[in-house]
């Protein structure tokens, strides 16, 4: 089994990184590109690249988001595609 498959992270981990609870005296927070990419691979787990668990992110995305700039570049129909054409045969079984 690949080892990016097994690495994840809670969605409500990732969520607080990126939304603090109003009123929380929390002064540092993270810098603003650390935020963008917590967030952006929040919305991708969540709607491309959704799966069974429905609680997990799985960090392998996060070497997408790498480079903010990039992001924007990508064909991400198409690899929501290729994912999901790669889950129905385990899913059919």
């Amino acid at each position: 089994m690949n080892i990016s498959k097994r690495l994840t992270v809670r969605k409500c981990w990732l969520k607080s990184r990126w939304c603090p609870k109003a009123g929380a005296r929390n002064t540092t927070y993270p810098p603003v590109e650390c935020t963008a990419r917590a967030y952006l691979l929040y919305l991708l787990s969540c709607t491309l690249f959704a799966d069974k668990s429905g609680s997990r992110v799985s960090i392998a995305l996060l070497k997408l988001l790498e480079d903010l700039n990039d992001v924007g570049k990508y064909a991400w129909g198409a690899a929501a595609l290729a994912y999901l054409y790669r889950h129905l045969g385990p899913a059919t079984r």
